[in-house]
């Protein structure tokens, strides 16, 4: 049956789901708690995959550098250039004891993932700590805008596999349709209209639109970068931690790649 897997994405949502949100909510230590594990799971599977592909990532060290950068947008110890300038230099350094592999492979794969991960990770706290919002409106944002992932997730997994014809990149993703893809479009700006019409009433008809098309058309290009990813290191799942569902990776793969676009959009047009 072409709905197998509706059971499971149900059982994830249900279980993960409603402790995500209400950290969103709730915001400060709570959240950046979330946050902080979604991104170190997320890039200790990242680590997993590029073993499969003979580049020692510095999993333990990456980890712990990773969170430093999270915590240090909290904090403001050091400005974003700074911080990624000390991280850049105790990876190079390190790499210079540990005698194992390609120092190129090895440095190019900590790197990509803690900034990839870490920087994306880090989007999505600083869309909940916005300054031009109140507590009460960057609580109801985040929920939005991360049910708007789900939502659309969902038309696109209904719609591609009930009229998917034309293969939206064959070569990363076989499964995936444009059927599916517009589908999900549709429902992210759907999702943006209902949530504006109920308690974001502070967005334009405009930023619902461009809100929409961010989580539309972003999100699902993290989801083909993270397929991409999965293919070259010839791994069907990010991990198993979700059992029977993969990973941390494969589910908020598109969280990761449309946070730091929701966030510039905010930073630069949301006018309160």
């Amino acid at each position: 049956m072409k709905f197998t897997d509706l059971a499971s994405r149900v059982a994830i949502a249900l279980t993960l789901g409603p402790l995500v949100l209400a950290t969103a909510w709730f915001g400060s230590y709570w959240f950046m708690g979330v946050v902080a594990l979604i991104a170190a799971v997320s890039y200790y599977e990242f680590s997993l995959m590029a073993f499969k592909k003979e580049a020692s990532s510095s999993m333990w060290s990456g980890i712990a550098l990773l969170l430093l950068f999270l915590v240090n947008l909290k904090f403001s110890w050091l400005d974003t250039l700074e911080s990624i300038y000390v991280i850049t230099l105790v990876v190079m350094f390190r790499e210079l004891f540990k005698n194992k592999g390609s120092a190129i492979l090895n440095v190019g794969a900590t790197l990509t993932g803690i900034f990839y991960i870490g920087v994306c990770a880090g989007s999505l706290y600083m869309i909940r700590a916005f300054g031009d919002f109140s507590h009460d409106q960057a609580g109801l944002f985040v929920i939005a805008y991360l049910v708007s992932i789900w939502l659309s997730d969902t038309a696109a997994y209904f719609g591609g596999v009930s009229f998917g014809k034309h293969k939206l990149m064959k070569r990363v993703s076989p499964k995936k349709s444009w059927e599916g893809f517009f589908f999900g479009l549709g429902g992210a700006i759907g999702s943006f209209f209902l949530f504006r019409f109920f308690f974001l009433e502070f967005l334009s008809p405009l930023d619902a639109v461009m809100l929409g098309l961010i989580v539309g058309v972003v999100g699902p290009m993290g989801d083909l970068v993270e397929s991409l990813l999965k293919r070259d290191a010839g791994v069907k799942d990010s991990s198993n931690i979700l059992k029977g569902h993969g990973g941390f990776f494969d589910r908020f793969d598109s969280v990761i790649a449309s946070a730091p676009v929701i966030y510039i959009y905010l930073k630069n047009f949301i006018n309160l």
